[in-house]
């Protein structure tokens, strides 16, 4: 899907703030206090998603026979904009809210280079023990796909501050899927009779409470001014697995299981919009703003002796929503 597409169609993707994010439960009081308070979103959204330690190959040099091709700066693919989608409902039986919803997006990279028989570059991924720093590729192609869930079953509670202002507090439990692959490949120079492939996987899975906080000021009108700002903590596994292979023979193959606690941080502005109709008895609002969330220690791949990458290993996630809820 394009980003012309995607920035038409987006919708929030909340990481900790999900029902927080809405914006909806108090207004949804005051518009309606006789009635049941529930609400339904269907949500998409246009985020990016970039980590580090992605990059695939280095600045091409000229081919001689004692050109050391590690010293060369490295190459990072482009990361795509891409669409997701997020179904949420949630009820308020007196003070507090209570959601439950589910995200869902893909993120995508990708990156080529290639170049003459007089210069090369150094195959960055090839984690085989023959390979030295002398030996070169001419050809590099990067795939990397992203695929995020998010599950997260918690309650909002709000306090008024005047006939401007509302605060709310919102806890909780989230579990997180985030499923990353990524193919390299090469070609020519010290891989001249075919092409060496590199599979690798790094899957993560994690449980733990998420919180946040939202101020949310009134404008008049229907509209309102809100930002986020929350974190979560989640104790979970990584699942990483990393192949290549040359004319079918296993130059590299490694498998690890870790059980680590990881974190994330969640920031959003966002402004909304909000009306009644049916004498009050259903209640509809539209919201959009931008949105950025950092999840941190994501990457675990190993990678070869010659320290191409840095310690970084962070995932970040960010993009521009448009939101649409129906309460009544």
């Amino acid at each position: 899907m394009s980003l012309k597409t995607c920035i038409a169609l987006s919708l929030t993707f909340t990481s900790c703030l999900v029902a927080g994010d809405i914006g909806q439960p108090t207004a949804k009081k005051e518009a309606m206090p006789s009635l049941p308070h529930v609400w339904l979103s269907g949500d998409l959204l246009c985020l990016q998603a970039k980590e580090n330690r992605l990059d695939y190959a280095n600045k091409a040099q000229s081919a001689t026979p004692s050109t050391n091709y590690t010293t060369s700066s490295v190459l990072q693919p482009h990361f795509a904009w891409n669409c997701g989608v997020k179904i949420e409902a949630g009820f308020q039986p007196k003070d507090w809210f209570f959601f439950g919803n589910w995200t869902h997006i893909v993120n995508t990279a990708a990156g080529t280079s290639s170049t003459n028989a007089t210069e090369g570059f150094f195959p960055v991924w090839s984690l085989g023990s023959g390979i030295t720093n002398t030996d070169y590729v001419t050809s590099a192609h990067l795939q990397w796909s992203l695929d995020t869930q998010i599950v997260d079953i918690g309650s909002i509670i709000s306090w008024e501050f005047g006939k401007r202002l509302i605060i709310k507090a919102l806890g909780a439990i989230r579990t997180a899927f985030l499923d990353q692959r990524i193919t390299v490949e090469y070609g020519g120079g010290f891989f001249s009779e075919g092409i060496d492939t590199v599979k690798m996987k790094n899957n993560f899975f994690g449980v733990g409470p998420a919180i946040g906080f939202s101020p949310n000021v009134m404008l008049g009108g229907g509209f309102n001014l809100l930002g986020d700002i929350g974190g979560s903590a989640l104790l979970g596994s990584f699942f990483v697995k990393q192949k290549e292979e040359y004319l079918r023979e296993t130059l590299f193959y490694k498998t690890r299981t870790m059980t680590r606690v990881r974190y994330s941080l969640d920031t959003k502005l966002a402004i909304n919009w909000q009306t009644e109709f049916l004498y009050k008895a259903l209640v509809f609002s539209v919201q959009t703003g931008w949105e950025w969330h950092k999840y941190y220690d994501q990457n675990q791949l190993s990678q070869n002796s010659f320290d191409f990458f840095n310690d970084k290993t962070s995932l970040i996630m960010r993009g521009g929503f448009l939101s649409m809820t129906l309460g009544f």
